[in-house]
């Protein structure tokens, strides 16, 4: 008699839990983000990836990338502290998968550009073999190794 009391006890308790919770067919499936941004099911916009920048972003907040990149998100210029011993790096550019020097960001017509994503230096070290951090740029004409973000 203990045990069945105990028992009914028990299935009274992960009841009232399980009730607490949604079941999971209850609860609405994530709407999937669209490149523009907003989300599929209710035009919300979703929530960006500071990492990343479209072309079509950077066309009216600069007339080359490094203006546009400096007046959306100048935290991408900045130097970061990467190594144990503090030291402070700034991003290297990698510009439709090769190497290139930092000053063509002011060179370049921001119209160009296909999108702009920022690697933290433990990412762009796997994907580049840099110590530092990353500015991949991708121009509209190239055919990238890492496909557009989504």
């Amino acid at each position: 008699m203990r045990s069945l009391l105990l028992g009914l006890a028990l299935a009274a308790a992960l009841s009232a839990c399980a009730s607490s919770h949604p079941t999971p067919a209850a609860t609405p499936a994530a709407p999937q983000a669209t490149t523009a941004g907003a989300t599929a099911t209710t035009g919300v916009k979703a929530r960006p990836n500071r990492n990343v920048l479209l072309g079509e972003d950077l066309v009216p907040a600069g007339s080359t990338v490094g203006d546009a990149i400096q007046r959306l998100r100048p935290e991408l210029l900045t130097p970061r502290r990467v190594s144990d011993r503090g030291e402070m790096v700034g991003p290297s550019l990698v510009l439709d998968d090769a190497g290139r020097s930092m000053e063509a960001l002011w060179a370049m017509s921001s119209d160009r550009v296909a999108f702009v994503r920022y690697f933290p230096a433990t990412e762009a070290q796997a994907r580049f073999g840099t110590s530092g951090p990353v500015l991949y740029v991708v121009t509209k004409e190239h055919k990238p190794a890492i496909p557009l973000p989504r």
